[in-house]
């Protein structure tokens, strides 16, 4: 097998991320400058207004150059800031704040000719020590994602091994994950149903261990192939909302009851 340059959080991420926000190929085309989503919850007793959740900013080539994601929208006292450098198209490196506070910073390495890092180093500040993670990822004979291993050294200077597993169904779709720790037992899989037109009906998330767990989410879509609802295994449904440009405009969030729980609404600012 020959190496391919594809990051596994890629794949495990990637639909959740697409039904979940905009597509970055959208934002690039339409000259996002800035991304707002405002929170509103329900759910709190006594709540009148909406509060800025997450704060968004790309460059003019599309890239996510900085975000703010504001937990005290949650309840919690709390924020995060994730300020991203690159090189070219390829991010180099991630600083993250933590209520303003130097938390760590995340470097990437590349290989030549390669768009994907196989060396990830996260050094914290507060504790002045660092993980250090190697990825080498293969590829079938379809130059498709087969299988990644990856070498951790974690704070404590103690090490792990991890493989991910990829499979295909005949249209070449993405139909599982699974990961498998050092002794080659599961602890992770990922389940993806795949209609005939490409478009996953539904995506089921395994965890394995002390810990097992099932989570399983269904998705439905409009005339233009967008995702416009979905609802998990514990029957908690979400709506999408889109602006005639194809950005999202809006989010519902409803409990297993069927009640509106929290609403997500988004607002945008342009390059000229």
């Amino acid at each position: 097998m020959k190496k391919i340059g594809i990051l596994l959080i890629a794949f495990i991420a990637f639909f959740n991320a697409k039904a979940q926000d905009n597509d970055t190929t959208l934002i690039r085309n339409l000259k996002v400058a800035e991304v707002k989503k405002k929170l509103f919850v329900h759910a709190f007793e006594n709540n009148k207004d909406s509060c800025l959740y997450t704060h968004r900013k790309f460059n003019d080539m599309g890239k996510l150059t900085y975000e703010k994601t504001d937990m005290t929208c949650m309840g919690w006292p709390s924020y995060e800031e994730m300020f991203f450098s690159y090189s070219g198209e390829l991010v180099t490196k991630i600083n993250l704040n933590r209520d303003g506070i130097p938390f760590n910073t995340i470097q990437y390495t590349y290989p030549k000719k390669s768009k994907h890092a196989e060396l990830i180093k996260t050094n914290f500040h507060q504790t002045n020590d660092s993980t250090i993670e190697r990825n080498t990822y293969f590829a079938d004979k379809k130059d498709r994602l087969d299988s990644t291993i990856t070498y951790t050294v974690l704070q404590d200077g103690s090490k792990q091994q991890r493989k991910t597993i990829a499979r295909y169904n005949k249209q070449g779709d993405l139909v599982q994950l699974f990961v498998l720790n050092e002794l080659d037992l599961p602890t992770e899989m990922v389940n993806y149903d795949v209609d005939e037109n490409g478009l996953v009906n539904s995506m089921a998330f395994t965890t394995y261990g002390e810990k097992p767990d099932f989570t399983q989410v269904f998705y439905a879509y409009d005339q233009k192939g967008r995702v416009s609802s979905s609802y998990n295994s514990i029957n908690q449904k979400t709506e999408y909302y889109y602006l005639p440009n194809g950005l999202i405009g809006n989010i519902l969030n409803y409990n297993p009851k069927g009640a509106l729980e929290a609403e997500y609404i988004f607002s945008y600012t342009y390059y000229k």
